[in-house]
């Protein structure tokens, strides 16, 4: 297979994914899926249930349904611990999928065809600040399939998207799942587990953030003596 239809059958899967899920939000189908619908096919599976609901954290965010709704609705069936756990998991598996998908049909696509100009300079700051980068979106809240979307048809290495993905979604899906547990009943201990845990994702993410936020800065102090070098000659 030549360059060229390699890269018409990924300008139609692109095509044909994108229209999918133009679809899915026009008719307004993803918004059906409500906490009951989910419930309902969560528990309708019996011992299967907690594979089931992974699969779901895998394919529906990334095809634009509310991965919140999801997060609690775990929450709600499997109860905090449990529910956290399972939607950890679904939520990575997903976020790597997106990522892979992204990265194999839009990364070439669109710097070959789109956004040559701005696009050049936003993927260049995606791609220098990785985990900083994906940490942020993470916790700005848009939707989490056009995240891990959004960190695949950059450049940012996958390690960084990873890392900055974990510890941004982590805060969330905590509290999604408290607040589906709380639905059924209050307990006080959940509530200081879920607190405790609040507390140690944000200080990972502020230690973290210091620790690469240094290193563009090191970065730029070397293109400039560089720079400085070169003048000099």
């Amino acid at each position: 297979m030549n360059l060229r239809n390699n890269i018409i059958i990924k300008i139609i899967s692109l095509t044909a994914l994108a229209g999918l899920i133009i679809y899915l939000y026009l008719t307004g189908f993803n918004q059906r899926f409500n906490l009951e619908y989910y419930r309902d096919i969560v528990t309708g599976t019996g011992y299967a249930s907690p594979f089931v609901y992974i699969g779901i954290c895998i394919v529906a965010p990334n095809l634009m349904f509310p991965f919140a709704v999801i997060i609690i609705t775990g929450g709600i069936v499997f109860g905090c611990l449990k529910g956290m756990i399972l939607s950890l998991i679904g939520g990575f598996l997903s976020a790597i999928a997106g990522y892979y998908v992204a990265r194999f049909l839009g990364r070439e696509t669109v710097r070959t065809y789109f956004f040559r100009g701005w696009w050049a300079d936003v993927d260049k700051k995606l791609s220098d600040n990785g985990f900083l980068s994906m940490l942020i979106i993470r916790i700005i809240g848009l939707p989490f399939g056009a995240q891990n979307y959004l960190g695949g048809i950059s450049g940012m290495s996958l390690h960084n998207y990873i890392l900055g993905s974990l510890i941004g979604m982590s805060p969330g899906i905590v509290v999604l799942t408290f607040l589906g547990e709380s639905l059924i009943s209050i307990d006080k201990n959940i509530f200081f587990t879920v607190a405790l845990f609040l507390v140690f994702f944000y200080i990972m993410a502020c230690f973290f953030v210091k620790r690469f936020h240094k290193k563009p800065r090191c970065a730029d102090l070397s293109d400039s003596q560089a720079r400085r070098d070169y003048n000099g000659k």
